[in-house]
């Protein structure tokens, strides 16, 4: 289980850049740039009813529990994609059950 803080949301042209802290094994907080592009946000959260920062933290924990301690500091979160399968049906319903706080904290 990790513990995912998006610190800062930035809109662009094609979606946002948010910047997020998180623990790893060791218990050493390390930062990542993650981008989320309107179409991953649509796909993900198709009614506009979840925050992007909470699709956000729920992208950066879901690929922690497959990488980790990712090698990069900036990753797209369509990167999951093609890393795990069946990611986006893992996404929504991590996006729609409790434990995303305000501030875009997500705890499980």
């Amino acid at each position: 289980m990790s513990r995912v803080i998006v610190e800062s949301e930035r809109e662009t042209d094609s979606g946002w850049r948010f910047v997020c802290r998180y623990s790893i094994p060791s218990g050493d907080r390390q930062t990542l740039e993650l981008g989320l592009s309107w179409a991953d946000y649509d796909l993900w959260a198709p009614d506009g009813s979840v925050a992007p920062e909470h699709v956000a933290a729920a992208v950066l924990d879901l690929l922690l529990e497959y990488d980790e301690e990712p090698a990069r500091d900036r990753i797209d979160a369509a990167h999951l994609r093609r890393m795990i399968p069946g990611s986006d049906e893992m996404i929504q319903k991590r996006i729609r059950r409790p434990g995303i706080s305000p501030g875009g904290t997500i705890r499980y």
